[in-house]
C-alpha cells in the first residue's frame, strides 16, 4: 500500500556470555534466527542476562519515542552457534536511533560483567567507518567479521597474537576465538586510544541528547487518536511513517477516514469529536510532518488559516491521516479477498506485501534468478498473473505468517484500545503544556558547519600524518642512495592549481556527437616516477606487503593507525 523503500536502515546487534562458549561459522549469518533451539540451562542463563541488561537500560528507554523500532534483545540460537541474545531496530532517516543504541549497548558491556557486544547495520562494522582514519592498517572490510566488539565499555579490535610462517589471510573469526581472545587477552584486544576517543565523541552527551532529541508538540486530534496517543504513545511512529511513505492507496483510506473519524455509525462510534493532546516524537518525525505539503481530507474540520489553532489542526490532521493509512496497510493481511483480479486481469492486491518484508524481496528476486517470469515485460497482463500467482504461494509460506503476525500486532493493540470507554471529557486538560520550540529546524546550520569542520580537522590530521611517513619512507631512500640521479624528491607531485583548471575546463566544454572535447593541449605537469611510488605507497605492492605487515606488528596501533577503512584492499597478508 506504501511505497516500497530502496533499503531497510537498520541496526543488527548480538550479546554473547563468557558463561556460554558461544561459536559462528566465520561467514555472514543473520542475527535473528528466532527458530533456533537453545539448550535449557543456556536458555536460563540468557534470560537472567537479558533481565539483567535491561533492567540496567530501562530507565533511559522510558518514555523514549523511537523513530520505527524499539531497542529489543532476545534469546536466539540456530545452527552453528550456539545460544545468544540478539536483537534488530529499523531506523530510518533517523540515525539517532542507531548511536543512541550504542550508547546502550556500551553502557551494557560496561554495567553487565562477562559479556561480549557486537553491533552492526546495512552498511556493515560501522564503527569502523567512524573511527576510519584511526584504525590500524590490518583492519579490513574483508577479515573484519567478529573482530569488532564492545566489551568492558571499551571497544575492541579482536586478532591472533601469533601467526604461521607463510599464512594467508582466512577472513574473520568465530565467534568463539574472538570471545576467548578478550576474556583471556588482559587487555591487549582493546583499540588504540585514537579509536575510543573517536566512538565516544560521536556518542558524546548522551543519555541527555537523547531527550533533546524529542519533541512535544500541541496536536488537534479526534478523541480515537488521542485515545490511542494515550496508551500507545509509540505507535507515533507508525503513523509518521505511513504518512510519510503515502501511494495513491494510502490516499484513499486518508479520504475516507473510515476508522479515526468515522461519524455516527462508524467503528469509533460518536467518539469523533476534535481534542487537543501534547503529543511526543522525535525531531525527525516532526519533521517529516511538518514540511510536507498536504490537503486535508473534505470530511476533515479545519479552522482557518489565520485561526491560532490552525498550526496544532494542521499536524494533527496529517497524523490522523498517518493513523488511517497504517491501519488499513495492516488491516490488509486479515483479507484474502484483496488479492482477488478483476474482470480486466487488473491485479487488486499487489498493495498487499509489506514494505519492509525481507523474506518477500528475497523469493521475488529468487524467481527472478531462476526465470519465473520469462523475460516478460513487467505490468504485462501475462506478468501480472505470474506475480498474482507468485503472491499467493508467498502468502502459504512460514515467513509470510510470521511477517503478518507481527504488522498486525499494532492494528490488535488499536482495536483494544478504542474498544476501553473513553469520551472527549477525558482529554479536556487546561493545563497541556505548550509545544517545544522548533527553531532547530531552521536554523542548523550552525551545527552542520561544525560538524564539517571537525570531520575536516580529522582528515588535516591523518594527511599530516601520512605525508610524515611518507617524508621519512623518502629519506630512508635517499640515505640507501635509491634516488636516480637528478631526481628532485622534493619536487611536488604535480601542480594542485592546475590540476582543477583543467577539470573545470574540461567540464565547461560543450561535447559534439563525436564525444567529450578536451580544452587544449597544454598538459598538467605530473612527476609520473613519484606519482607511481606514491601510489605504491598507498595500495602497498605484493614484494613489500608481508615485509610491511611484519615490521609494524607491533607498532600498528600508534604509528600506523590512519588508514580508511573504506580503502584497505591490499593483497598477500598474512593472517591476523
Amino acid at each position: 500500500m506504501a511505497m516500497a523503500e530502496d533499503a531497510v536502515e537498520s541496526v543488527h546487534y548480538a550479546v554473547y556470555s563468557d558463561a556460554i562458549a558461544t561459536g559462528a561459522a566465520p561467514q555472514e549469518q543473520e542475527h535473528a534466527n528466532l527458530n533456533g533451539e537453545v539448550k535449557e540451562e543456556e536458555e536460563e542463563h540468557l534470560y537472567e542476562l537479558r533481565g539483567a541488561i535491561l533492567r540496567e537500560l530501562q530507565p533511559l528507554l522510558e518514555g523514549y519515542v523511537w523513530q520505527q523500532e524499539g531497542f529489543n534483545l532476545e534469546v536466539v540460537g540456530g545452527t552453528g552457534r550456539k545460544g545468544h541474545l540478539a536483537g534488530s531496530t529499523r531506523f530510518g532517516d533517523n540515525i539517532e536511533d542507531e548511536w543512541f543504541i550504542v550508547y546502550l549497548l556500551r553502557l551494557a558491556s560496561q554495567s553487565v560483567p562477562g559479556i561480549s557486544i557486537t553491533v552492526r547495520d546495512t552498511d556493515g562494522e560501522f564503527l569502523l567507518i567512524e573511527a576510519a582514519y584511526v584504525i590500524p592498517r590490518w583492519l579490513k572490510p574483508e577479515n573484519s567479521l567478529n573482530r569488532v566488539f564492545l566489551r568492558d565499555g571499551w571497544v575492541h579490535l579482536v586478532r591472533r597474537a601469533g601467526r604461521r610462517a607463510g599464512e594467508k589471510l582466512l577472513g574473520g573469526l568465530t565467534v568463539e576465538e574472538a570471545v576467548g581472545l578478550m576474556r583471556d587477552g588482559g587487555g591487549a584486544t582493546r583499540a588504540s586510544e585514537e579509536v575510543q576517543e573517536a566512538i565516544a565523541r560521536r556518542i558524546k552527551g548522551y543519555p541527555a541528547q537523547a531527550r533533546l532529541n524529542m519533541h512535544r508538540t500541541r496536536c488537534v486530534v479526534p478523541v480515537s487518536v488521542a485515545q490511542v496517543l494515550k496508551h500507545e504513545p509509540q505507535l507515533v511512529s507508525l503513523a509518521v511513517d505511513a504518512f510519510y511513505r503515502r501511494d495513491v492507496d494510502a490516499m484513499k483510506a486518508a479520504t475516507r477516514l473510515k476508522k479515526f473519524l468515522p461519524g455516527q455509525g462508524g467503528d469509533a462510534g460518536s467518539n469523533s469529536e476534535m481534542v487537543e493532546v501534547l503529543v511526543t516524537m522525535s525531531r525527525a518525525m516532526y519533521a517529516q510532518l511538518h514540511q510536507q505539503m498536504f490537503a486535508a481530507p473534505r470530511k476533515y474540520p479545519m479552522p482557518a488559516i489565520a485561526d491560532s489553532k490552525y498550526k496544532p489542526a494542521e499536524l494533527g490532521m496529517k497524523l490522523t491521516c498517518g493513523f488511517e493509512m497504517m491501519y488499513w496497510e495492516r488491516q490488509r493481511f486479515e483479507t484474502d479477498d484483496l488479492l482477488m483480479s478483476d474482470e480486466g486481469g487488473n491485479l487488486r492486491g499487489l498493495e498487499q506485501i509489506p514494505v519492509g518484508d525481507l523474506g518477500w524481496e528475497v523469493y521475488r528476486k529468487s524467481l527472478e534468478k531462476n526465470g519465473y517470469f520469462q523475460d516478460l515485460l513487467e505490468g504485462s497482463r501475462e506478468h501480472k498473473q505470474l506475480l498474482q500467482a507468485a503472491i499467493l504461494d508467498y502468502r502459504r509460506t512460514g515467513a509470510f505468517a510470521a511477517t503478518s503476525a507481527a504488522r498486525q500486532t499494532p492494528i490488535k493493540r488499536v482495536k483494544e484500545i478504542l474498544a476501553l470507554q473513553h469520551t472527549a471529557a477525558d482529554f479536556r486538560d487546561s493545563s497541556l503544556p505548550e509545544s517545544d520550540s522548533d527553531a532547530w529546524l531552521y536554523d542548523g546550520e550552525g551545527d552542520l558547519t561544525s560538524a564539517i569542520h571537525e570531520r575536516q580537522a580529522e582528515i588535516d590530521a591523518h594527511e599530516t600524518k601520512r605525508a610524515m611517513r611518507q617524508n621519512a619512507d623518502g629519506s630512508a631512500e635517499r640515505d640507501n642512495g635509491d634516488s636516480k640521479p637528478g631526481e628532485t624528491t622534493d619536487e611536488p607531485l604535480y601542480d594542485p592549481e592546475e590540476l582543477v583548471q583543467g577539470i573545470q575546463a574540461f567540464m565547461s566544454k560543450i561535447s559534439s556527437y563525436e564525444g567529450a572535447e578536451l580544452p587544449g593541449d597544454e598538459a598538467v605537469s605530473i612527476n609520473m616516477s613519484r606519482f607511481m611510488k606514491e601510489l605504491e605507497s598507498a595500495l602497498g605492492s605484493n614484494e613489500t606487503a608481508e615485509t610491511k605487515e611484519d615490521a609494524l606488528y607491533d607498532s600498528d596501533w600508534e604509528t600506523e593507525s590512519g588508514t580508511c577503512y573504506l580503502f584497505l584492499l591490499e593483497d598477500g597478508e598474512e593472517t591476523v
